[in-house]
Order: structure tokens, then C-alpha cells, then sequence
């Protein structure tokens, strides 16, 4: 009795795994992956982090792309590839990783401080031609306006 129980456990936990496999498999999206926010003078670590992920958020509840962040991306290195990627600033380095993982497009941003303002850059690289495609910045006075302004900007 006990074997027939976790046989039809199994099949119960295959039975709803399977259709969200299947969605995945169908999604025709294409993917775009965050590379990250490099914090500049006067922002922490903390505060480009929070920043990333209201931008993964922003740009997936669009619907255009299915999208990878950083965690995602680190989770699919190896160790050595992961020592690669740290020092990964430039266009043609970021779509060469992208490429590799996928990704039709990559999205890197930079966040700031210019005396009272906070300032954030972001870029999308094309990985077929490594060439920046878009390029945007929101500029406002407190670091949590930068969440809203980016959240609403994804948005439109």
C-alpha cells in the first residue's frame, strides 16, 4: 500500500508540473537577460540590488520578454565562467555571455548619485550585432523614486 501511495504522489506532483513545463516550452518570448545594476559613488550594494530587482519585475510584467537575472544567470555558470563574468563591463563581453545562455537581448544598467541626485542608465545590447539598442535614464531626487519612475516607465 505504502509503494502504491508514492507512486500516485509522484503522479499527482508530474500531473500539475507538467502543463507549466509545457508553457514554458511554447513561450515564443525572446529573452532578455539583466546582467545587473553597477552601482556607482554614493549608492550601496544594497540599494543597485533593490534596483535590479524592480527592473527584472518592471521588464517581465511587460509580457514582451521572457527575462534572466543575475541569481539566474549565476545559477547556470559554472564556478570559473561565474569568475569570467565579474569583470564584464562592455557591450560585445555581455552579449557573447548572453548568446551563450539564449538571450536575444541584454539589459545592463548603472546607478548614481550627481550631488543631490540619483541617477540611473539603462542599456539594451542586441546579442546578434552587440550593438546598444536603446539607451534611457531616469534622474530623480530620492533613491526611492527611482523604483517608481522605473517601475512606471516599464510599464508604458
Amino acid at each position: 500500500m505504502a509503494r502504491r501511495g508514492w507512486l500516485g504522489l509522484a503522479l499527482m506532483a508530474a500531473s500539475m508540473a507538467l502543463p507549466a513545463w509545457a508553457a514554458r516550452v511554447a513561450d515564443r518570448r525572446p529573452t532578455m537577460a539583466l546582467m545587473g545594476v553597477n552601482c556607482g559613488s554614493g549608492i550601496t550594494q544594497s540599494q543597485a540590488g533593490t534596483v535590479e530587482q524592480v527592473l527584472l519585475t518592471a521588464i517581465d510584467s511587460t509580457g514582451q520578454f521572457k527575462v534572466i537575472g543575475r541569481a539566474d544567470i549565476n545559477a547556470l555558470l559554472t564556478l570559473q565562467q561565474q569568475k569570467q563574468v565579474a569583470g564584464c563591463n562592455d557591450a560585445s563581453c555581455m552579449a557573447q555571455i548572453a548568446g551563450a545562455l539564449g538571450a536575444k537581448y541584454v539589459a545592463a544598467a548603472d546607478l548614481g548619485k550627481l550631488g543631490t541626485l540619483i541617477v540611473l542608465d539603462l542599456r539594451v545590447i542586441d546579442v546578434a550585432t552587440a550593438n546598444v539598442i536603446v539607451r534611457a535614464q531616469q534622474v530623480v531626487g530620492i533613491i526611492v523614486a527611482v523604483v517608481h519612475e522605473t517601475y512606471d516607465a516599464w510599464q508604458r
